[in-house]
């Protein structure tokens, strides 16, 4: 749930997508969690991969990045964090929807399953 909150949180806001490879690497962390169920072998080829890729060209971001903030997760307790930052990751996805095949096509260059 940490990376997936890190994520989240950081498709929310600017400073932590101001290069291609800051966003490459958090809008694939989000997608592997959303569409891979988190699958930690997608994780560490998409992280290798982003280790050896110097120049990634850095999509538009969509004005609004999801309704659901860690504001709204952050008083959860305990026992409904994870759902709540599911449904955040679910939210913040959403809200980048038009960069869904961006993040699918930078997957896959990490390479196969």
């Amino acid at each position: 749930m940490r990376r997936l909150a890190v994520d989240c949180y950081a498709c929310q806001h600017d400073r932590y997508v101001l290069s291609g490879c800051s966003l490459a690497a958090h809008l694939t962390g989000l997608a592997v969690a959303v569409e891979h169920g988190g699958d930690q072998q997608v994780n560490d080829r998409v992280q290798n991969w982003l280790s050896r890729t110097r120049n990634i060209e850095k999509a538009a971001v969509p004005t609004s990045r999801g309704k659901i903030t860690i504001a709204d997760v952050a008083g959860a307790p305990p026992e409904e964090y994870a759902a709540a930052v599911r449904r955040w990751a679910e939210s913040v996805w959403d809200a980048w929807r038009e960069h869904h095949a961006l993040a699918r096509e930078w997957i896959a260059a990490a390479g196969p399953r």
